[in-house]
């Protein structure tokens, strides 16, 4: 009891230095739903203080974003999941080519998404390969569960199944200063769930996080 004492002591003294500090660490892997947690206060021989309790719900989410495989017709030739990309017809290109034209500023990639998570929280798309630098370009803004887009919402890509079509999430043209080269696709996704880890006194808090790729081969011959 005077360690426990000699800690709140502490902590309202150098709120600065321990206003991180849990108070209880739960270990609550693989658990999901809704608790109720109650916080109870008692004196130096357990006795609860009356009127000195309070709850606390939550919902506990240990799953991370689930990624779908793309389906349809005509179906991919190669197995893709996730993020995929098509052509203006509709037609599954991983691993083939696009050819640029001398149209820059029409679309000729088309990005889709086949992704869902019970508290979505946003997405991110960049870009790699060819000419561009190491740590690649970003396609467009990120995209959060209570943005106004098409196909998104807060679960993430509408419909999304094994095998679905999925949404399209992104476009872009290459045209005119990518090179002849291999490129790829990065999906980011994260959930509003909050992670934690405890170092010492601190706590610290993510998200759970999941990629995913696609690569294809972009031609700039017509550009």
């Amino acid at each position: 009891m005077m360690i426990f004492n000699c800690f709140f002591y502490l902590f309202f003294i150098q709120i600065d230095n321990y206003s991180l500090a849990p108070l209880v660490h739960w270990r609550n892997y693989g658990k999901d739903n809704k608790y109720l947690l109650k916080l109870e206060l008692a004196d130096a021989e357990k006795n609860p203080l009356p009127g000195q309790t309070t709850d606390v719900s939550l919902i506990l989410d240990n799953r991370e974003p689930d990624l779908f495989t793309f389906g349809g017709t005509p179906p991919p030739t190669l197995p893709t999941k996730g993020v995929t990309v098509k052509d203006s017809e509709g037609n599954y290109k991983k691993c083939d080519a696009f050819i640029g034209n001398k149209d820059w500023e029409v679309p000729l990639i088309f990005i889709y998404g086949n992704f869902r998570d019970d508290y979505f929280k946003k997405f991110r798309l960049k870009i790699f390969g060819g000419n561009i630098t190491e740590s690649g370009e970003q396609i467009g803004e990120e995209v959060r569960y209570d943005d106004p887009i098409p196909g998104v919402d807060e679960q993430g890509i509408i419909g999304a199944i094994d095998g679905g079509l999925g949404q399209e999430i992104g476009n872009l043209n290459l045209c005119p200063d990518k090179i002849k080269c291999a490129y790829g696709i990065e999906l980011a996704i994260w959930d509003r769930s909050i992670v934690g880890s405890v170092r010492g006194y601190e706590f610290n808090t993510y998200n759970h996080g999941k990629d995913a790729f696609v690569t294809f081969d972009w031609d700039p011959t017509d550009c």
